[in-house]
């Protein structure tokens, strides 16, 4: 992917999901992939659809927001890989990243890496990554906008 957005707009979560896999399908062990979008703007649900390119079942795909990390065991041609699916909603400090560990969990090149509230934990994201940005239309459709960052994020 360059530096251009690419747009898409969903009308339902099955189309939310059908981009998550679309996306999926373009990247390698090592990706970091940051959401960004208000609560309910479909951040999961792309998660869901994005996690069962990698043999990963929607069902079992959650909001980590109280756990801040979810681990998925998946596959990546034919080899084992893991997601990790991070919601840093709750996460106010630096300090607190620093403690939990994540920075080794961005840094691991045999996972996928997604995450929701990535604004939370800037410093600590190093590109390049993809970023996906959610708004809810006025007709409650969402537009989604994907790039891939070479810099900072905000």
């Amino acid at each position: 992917m360059s530096d251009t957005e690419i747009e898409y707009i969903s009308r339902s979560e099955e189309e939310t999901m059908r981009i998550g896999r679309e996306i999926s399908r373009t990247l390698a062990p090592g990706a970091v992939v940051a959401l960004f979008g208000d609560l309910g703007s479909g951040k999961t649900v792309f998660t869901k659809g994005f996690c069962e390119t990698f043999g990963i079942p929607p069902a079992i795909v959650n909001s980590p927001t109280f756990v801040i990390i979810n681990e998925y065991a998946g596959r990546w041609h034919q080899q084992p890989l893991r997601v990790r699916h991070f919601d840093f909603y709750r996460v106010h400090t630096p300090d607190e990243i620093i403690d939990l560990g994540i920075t080794e969990f961005l840094d691991d090149r045999d996972a996928v890496s997604v995450i929701e509230w990535p604004e939370r934990i800037a410093d600590f994201l190093k590109p390049p990554y993809r970023t996906v940005r959610f708004e809810i239309t006025d007709n409650g459709n969402r537009r989604l906008c994907i790039r891939e960052e070479s810099g900072c994020i905000g």
